[in-house]
C-alpha cells in the first residue's frame, strides 16, 4: 500500500523509494553472500557424493 505525499514543514515531499544505490547495497550485502554460501554447499555435497560413488544432481536423471 503506497503512501501518499505528505506535507513536512509546509513542503510536500515524495514518499521513500528504492534507489539504484540502495538496490546495489542490498544485492551486495544480502543476495551475493547468500548465493555464494549456497554455491559452496552445493560443491561440498557434490564432492562428498562423488567420493562415495553416488550420483548427485541433474545429470543423474538424464
Amino acid at each position: 500500500m503506497p503512501k501518499s505525499a505528505a506535507p513536512v514543514y509546509g513542503h510536500v515531499i515524495t514518499p521513500p523509494r528504492i534507489t539504484r544505490g540502495g538496490l546495489r547495497v542490498a544485492l551486495m550485502r544480502v543476495a551475493l553472500p547468500f548465493l555464494g554460501i549456497l554455491t559452496v554447499l552445493d560443491i561440498a555435497l557434490w564432492a562428498i557424493a562423488r567420493a562415495f560413488g553416488a550420483c548427485y544432481g541433474l545429470w543423474c536423471w538424464l
